[in-house]
């Protein structure tokens, strides 16, 4: 009776690590998107992908050169979203643009004006600023010991 064996484990091939490494020189469009994706914030980002907009995606391959040795190269290229995509990327940005109902505030009228807002004349000119900023200096210490 012949015995089985339930060894599942293949054995480990060693590749050479690629000795040098080539990247590609972008086309001028996918630049341009690559050039404005590197700006955005990570909500902005989820917002274009939730439109539909391109963005870049850089793939990392190991070929094979002429003479036998291995080298590293990296590709950028146009990614378009699928609707898929789309709907999670919308769903995800929604928490950054839409605001929360535990942090909106209920507006009451207020009794008489807040006495922590600082009032900032208008002048015609800068020949009288001076004199401006005192008298707008003596109205707010009188509004403020009058309370």
């Amino acid at each position: 009776m012949a015995t089985k064996t339930t060894r599942t484990k293949k054995p480990k091939v060693e590749i050479p690590d690629p000795t040098e490494t080539v990247i590609v020189p972008m086309h001028p469009e996918v630049q341009a998107v690559h050039d404005i994706v590197s700006e955005l914030l990570p909500h902005e980002l989820l917002l274009r992908i939730s439109r539909g907009l391109p963005v870049t995606e850089r793939f990392r391959e190991v070929k094979r050169a002429p003479d036998g040795s291995q080298y590293l190269q990296f590709t950028t290229e146009l990614h378009y979203p699928s609707v898929k995509e789309s709907q999670n990327a919308a769903r995800d940005c929604a928490q950054f643009f839409s605001p929360k109902l535990a942090n909106k505030q209920v507006i009451t009228e207020v009794e008489k004006a807040p006495s922590n807002i600082i009032q900032i004349p208008v002048m015609d000119s800068l020949d009288d600023w001076e004199q401006i900023a005192i008298q707008s200096q003596t109205e707010s210490i009188k509004v403020v010991s009058s309370e």
